[in-house]
């Protein structure tokens, strides 16, 4: 039951504890959801269970935050219930506000692929002693815990008619999460999740946890407290996909030596930067619609600079005296209803517009990133920046205000997704850049993004 991760697809038998009755239900466990089917059971249809606790094979179920979501009356009843988070362990958890940690371990698929670490050494012969590797630990401040690497060796054996027993070394990668004090599972769960939106823009495709599991104190046959490894599971909306051999666009070696600096600075600006973390994890595979992408790069781009750089215009002294102007003679003259809508509209007038927001980003963008961009497919004759720009605008209004005509300068098709990549590396750097990512390491990282690959210049010395 151990072995079992929040990747596997697997069932049990279970004697669930209903209304003081053991009733007999088997257990489903997928990536996407976690459920109980009663054979037998007449269970009140949406009946909510804060707490549902079984048995099997010596291990206690407990199943956290349940519904009924199907019901069969009759002949033969039927019942199906939903959880959002099961926990294995040989003690019984009967409430959301119990399930709390110190420490916990815990790993992503694919996570080989980025820390890439050979952990195991061999001595006297093929038999393992030591790893005998540094573990990097990770100080966060913003949520009171330290993150350790977890790399372990683990060995299998196969006996082969050629060879014999042949013992075969692979490398376990987690994480083990130390908070200074006992903290809540659901607010773990905040912190691991802020964590997996990070590693997803490292990785560059979507992650899923492998699994959670924490150390219990059991008992064994003698009543004497022992140490056991139990497991958390719970549903997960993105479904894995398959890669033999994944390739990362940032490298965790290049990471390593600003990783602490990057992953607090990260913690410490993370409710600043959410639209663009969020918008750029939503659209890291390009899954959604062509629009959709778009304007999450535009509304990106936005609340970035909406949050770190300044949003008024810098008025020259004839028009500040003329506004100035125009305010007093809206007050002079106008009830007090209408100078608040007055001057709420002439507020608008010093804030800048989407064009003069994208050129203040842009002016921070380093050169050497914005040379690697290729708009030769855009026709620009010249000044390509700027006419991108101005096409972004166009883009923008275009489909904000409802006009589906066709106008020149407008992204559509395979512009539109194109225009919309070149967005996204610019969301990219800023964010990257925010949380103290080196620049070399941030246009590496880009470089090395393959799907950026048809919007960057393939004759740049840097490729």
């Amino acid at each position: 039951m151990n072995t079992n991760t929040l990747l596997d697809k697997f069932e049990m038998d279970v004697y669930w504890k209903i209304d003081e009755v053991d009733i007999y239900g088997k257990l489903f466990y997928e990536i996407e959801k976690i459920y109980v089917e009663f054979p037998n059971a007449d269970l009140e249809f949406d009946r909510k269970f804060p707490n549902l606790v079984g048995n099997s094979m010596n291990k206690i179920i407990s199943l956290v935050d349940c519904r009924v979501y199907q019901t069969k009356r009759g002949n033969n009843c039927f019942s199906k219930l939903s959880a959002k988070l099961m926990i294995i362990d040989s003690n019984p958890y009967f409430s959301i506000e119990e399930v709390a940690f110190n420490e916990i371990y815990f790993s992503f698929n694919y996570l080989p692929a980025f820390i890439n670490k050979k952990a195991i050494k061999y001595e006297d012969g093929s038999f393992i002693k030591s790893t005998e590797i540094e573990q990097k630990i990770i100080c966060i401040k913003t949520i009171q815990a330290k993150l350790k690497e977890h790399i372990s060796p683990r060995i299998s054996s196969k006996i082969t008619l050629s060879e014999g027993l042949v013992n075969r070394l692979s490398t376990d990668y987690a994480y083990k999460l130390i908070y200074d004090e006992l903290k809540l599972w659901k607010n773990i769960k905040k912190d691991l999740d802020m964590l997996k939106q990070l590693f997803t823009l490292f990785f560059g495709f979507s992650i899923s946890y492998s699994y959670f599991y924490f150390l219990s104190d059991s008992k064994d046959l003698l009543g004497k407290r022992v140490p056991s490894i139990e497991r958390i599971y719970f549903p997960q909306s993105v479904k894995t996909i398959s890669m033999n051999y994944p390739h990362t666009n940032y490298n965790y070696d290049l990471l390593l030596e600003n990783i602490e600096n990057i992953v607090n600075t990260y913690y410490e600006n993370y409710e600043d930067l959410k639209t663009s973390i969020l918008n750029m994890n939503a659209n890291i595979d390009f899954k959604n619609l062509v629009e959709t992408q778009y304007f999450d790069a535009i509304t990106s781009l936005e609340s970035f600079h909406n949050k770190y750089m300044v949003s008024n215009r810098k008025l020259n002294e004839d028009f500040s005296k003329n506004y100035e102007g125009l305010k007093k003679f809206i007050k002079d003259n106008f009830n007090e209803p209408d100078s608040k809508r007055l001057f709420s509209s002439l507020s608008h007038i010093k804030e800048k517009n989407f064009k003069e927001k994208i050129v203040d980003i842009l002016k921070n963008i380093p050169n050497e990133l914005t040379d690697l961009i290729d708009f030769s497919s855009f026709n620009y004759e010249e000044d390509n920046i700027g006419n991108f720009i101005n096409d972004c605008k166009k883009t923008r209004n275009h489909h904000a205000h409802g006009n589906y005509d066709d106008k020149p300068g407008v992204f559509k098709g395979e512009l539109l997704l194109k225009a919309t990549k070149i967005l996204n590396i610019i969301n990219e750097y800023n964010l990257m850049n925010k949380i103290n990512v080196p620049n070399d390491v941030i246009i590496s990282g880009i470089l090395a993004n393959k799907k950026y690959s048809n919007v960057l210049n393939r004759k740049n010395k840097f490729l």
